[in-house]
């Protein structure tokens, strides 16, 4: 596909940013037409280019995808192959295209309350799910999230929750989501929460590559962990949980949530630079610390609130996993198949 004239310009001045080495590149392309195939083109056009970045180096937030319009049916997405990204430390790993929008639901909800930077990224593409986590198309942060989309359309994402521990074992990073978030503000909650995107390399099932990748750049985005302190082959996947939540009359979550552990051995702890847009204190605890915070959330005791999917996890799966990676002395044998392969839905 050739690529339009700015996002050509856009990758070359990309590529001279190679110098910075392990600092990771955000990319913020709002001059861009957002429509999926535009932004399927420029970022298979920035991997290609021979003096690009590796991917695990390089981080796309494009964020302003727009809908599909009349003049752009959703049978021309039947032409575009899918590409092998032979840069993510995967040679095999095929990306499928990002995927068009598959529902027009909408909601006239005025977001001028909120703070500007949360509602920027209410525009991102989240990956819309069956009930058995296949992919069904695409629609924004925004749309999956209202309560009146969950509700009346069983409006569902693909997402994950990140759980990062000391270097033995013995403690789990926690983080404050921030007062500027727009659901479950000032909740306490598991290391990184968030969403993989509908953009090529995220949506990579094999070895659930696609959700790993958005793992480590959300890490960075929140925490500001780097990604060489969380490479994406010490990533462990450890089960799948469906849930529905809500977080006030206007927002919740429908989520199959994607539960990846992590141990870094080079360091104590990882170095961390959180970002005051989205997490307000950080808190390593030990399982006997995490307790009093759970049992303090369910009565809001001490002004303490937990997220719910967090809830979940700790009260079905948590601590059971936690003494086999302590017991095991090996984060990688933590997981059952068993677990591995099932949608527990709670």
């Amino acid at each position: 596909m050739t690529l339009v004239s700015p996002a050509r310009s856009l990758v070359h001045s990309l590529c001279s940013l190679r110098p910075l080495g392990p600092q990771r590149v955000l990319v913020q392309a709002r001059h861009l037409q957002r429509t999926s195939v535009r932004s399927f083109s420029f970022y298979s056009s920035l991997l290609s280019h021979p003096h690009s970045p590796s991917s695990s180096s390089l981080q796309f937030h494009l964020r302003k995808h727009s809908p599909l319009s009349s003049s752009f049916p959703t049978s021309s997405f039947s032409t575009i192959p899918s590409i092998t990204l032979s840069k993510m430390g995967q040679s095999d790993a095929v990306a499928p295209t990002p995927a068009p929008l598959t529902s027009t639901i909408s909601a006239d909800v005025d977001l001028s309350s909120y703070d500007d930077e949360q509602v920027k990224l209410m525009e991102e593409m989240c990956i819309v799910l069956d009930r058995d986590d296949k992919r069904i198309g695409a629609n924004s942060k925004k749309e999956c999230h209202l309560m009146t989309n969950i509700k009346n359309h069983g409006l569902l994402h693909r997402a994950f929750s990140v759980f990062l521990f000391s270097a033995d074992g013995s403690k789990l990073l926690l983080q404050k989501r921030a007062d500027e978030k727009i659901t479950f503000p000032n909740a306490w909650t598991n290391t990184c929460c968030s969403h993989p995107l509908n953009v090529a390399d995220e949506l990579v099932e094999k070895d659930n590559l696609g959700v790993r990748t958005a793992a480590q750049r959300k890490l960075f985005h929140e925490l500001g962990i780097e990604a060489q302190d969380v490479p994406l082959d010490q990533f462990h996947f450890l089960t799948r949980i469906h849930y529905m939540a809500a977080s006030d009359e206007v927002w919740g979550e429908h989520e199959i949530d994607y539960i990846l552990f992590m141990r870094p051995q080079h360091k104590e702890f990882v170095d961390m630079n959180p970002s005051e847009n989205e997490v307000s204190a950080v808190q390593w605890v030990t399982q006997d610390e995490l307790k009093v915070i759970l049992e303090k959330g369910v009565k809001h005791e001490d002004g303490i609130i937990v997220t719910p999917w967090f809830k979940l996890i700790c009260d079905n799966f948590l601590f059971t996993w936690w003494d086999r990676m302590l017991e095991e002395g090996n984060v990688a044998k933590v997981a059952r198949a068993e677990e591995v392969e099932k949608i527990f839905r709670l």
